[in-house]
């Protein structure tokens, strides 16, 4: 059976908003993955640490999930992050505090963490996410990076990492925000550095992009209720990834995808991470509204395309700036 290792920092997250009563428990990019990836069947190791104020209660979705669990605890306080949404669903406030994820140390990973096929990183210190994808390119891994804006106006060590990487995942925001180009041109400047590299741009209500091989893809976004968007493009992530493994067929992966994040949003964080066989389900009863379009990259279609998210990315960028001022 194939095996992930997915590692990254975990949090201790409070998120509220209009219409939610306010919930907390384990957050991080690596946990959401992490259990995703378990929910969808997969054979998962996830490899983190935590401060020693981390109530143990907090780790049982991962453990539920079937996911092979190896925390370091560290003495120090955990990360917290509070998330307050607005009634449109976009984050209104966003503060965070730092915690053990600092003393990640790639050397600390257990051996059988480089043993597995796929090895994800998820959000951590930059110098940990580039010795983890550095061994594992090394091992001959299969290796992907999901981004949560870390490398906000960081394009080169990005850059220096993006030929270790098979899979990106980062949304349209980001990559707009990389070095302030429009997101055709930092998607080029994505190929450039990695001309082999597959890229998932993940683009909220709006859908998804992947760039694989010389073509550019769209799939929209599967219909269904908002409660919270937190953790939705980590369940997008997850599925594409494992139905891409498993199949090698990355349109269809599309469609799981945009069904696995649609249920996602049901619920706060990781409550709502959908079951395989919800997938399935959902995948019959809507696969036919999620068609996946496909151009040459370079077209008039495919620049067509990114040209009008570009242009939310912008409107987007505008909003959060006026809100924070």
């Amino acid at each position: 059976m194939m095996r992930f290792a997915v590692t990254g920092e975990v949090s201790r997250d409070r998120l509220s908003g209009p219409g939610m009563d306010p919930w907390q428990g384990l957050g991080g990019c690596a946990t959401y993955l992490s259990l995703a990836l378990g929910r969808l069947g997969a054979d998962v190791l996830f490899a983190t640490v935590a401060g020693d104020d981390l109530d143990p209660a907090w780790l049982a979705p991962l453990r539920q999930a079937g996911v092979d669990l190896r925390l370091r605890t560290l003495a120090g306080p955990t990360a917290r992050l509070d998330l307050a949404y607005d009634q449109n669903g976009d984050i209104a406030r966003l503060r965070f505090e730092a915690g053990v994820e600092s003393q990640m140390d790639a050397g600390h990973l257990p051996e059988d963490f480089w043993s597995a096929d796929w090895i994800i990183g998820g959000t951590a210190p930059r110098r940990y996410q580039a010795a983890v994808v550095r061994r594992a390119d090394a091992l001959g891994r299969s290796v992907a990076l999901s981004t949560q804006r870390e490398f906000h106006g960081e394009w080169e060590l990005l850059a220096a990492i993006l030929p270790h990487l098979d899979v990106l995942f980062i949304n349209s925001g980001e990559v707009v925000d990389l070095r302030g180009d429009p997101l055709p041109a930092g998607l080029d400047a994505l190929r450039a550095v990695h001309p082999r590299l597959t890229c998932v741009v993940t683009c909220g209500p709006r859908g998804a992009f992947l760039l694989h091989g010389d073509r550019l893809y769209r799939v929209a976004a599967c219909p269904g209720p908002v409660v919270n968007t937190t953790g939705a493009g980590d369940a997008f992530a997850a599925a594409w990834l494992l139905t891409f493994a498993r199949t090698g067929d990355p349109t269809y992966a599309l469609r799981v995808a945009s069904v696995a994040a649609s249920l996602a949003l049901r619920g706060p964080a990781h409550t709502t991470l959908p079951h395989w066989d919800q997938v399935e389900s959902r995948l019959k009863e809507c696969g036919e509204r999620l068609p996946v379009e496909g151009w040459p990259l370079g077209s008039a279609g495919a620049r067509t395309a990114l040209a009008a998210e570009d242009a939310h990315c912008h409107r987007a960028l505008d909003r959060r700036v006026t809100r924070s001022s």
